[in-house]
């Protein structure tokens, strides 16, 4: 009985042990991501395209923006019908 509950102890504290590892590793991947060198990569491996420009936004002279639709572009009725 004593030699089963400590095998048991052993292969718990052998789980935590890869737990703590594997959140050690999950972390440092976490931070390389966070960073702008690892946004970047990461953005260009999912095929994202560096700008070769930064556009200037402006104020538009009124009347060249269509107007709101008045439907909620982001209701389920709206993307079902988008859809078809």
């Amino acid at each position: 009985m004593h030699v089963q509950t400590q095998t048991k102890i052993d292969d718990i504290n052998r789980e935590n042990t890869e737990l703590g590892d594997n959140q050690a590793i999950l972390s440092a991947q976490r931070a390389r991501f966070d960073a702008p060198n690892g946004l970047t990569d990461t953005a260009t491996n999912a095929g994202f395209v560096l700008s070769t420009e930064v556009p200037l936004l402006g104020s538009l002279p009124p009347g060249q923006l269509n107007p709101p639709t008045k439907t909620d572009p982001f209701s389920a009725s709206s993307a079902s019908a988008a859809n078809r």
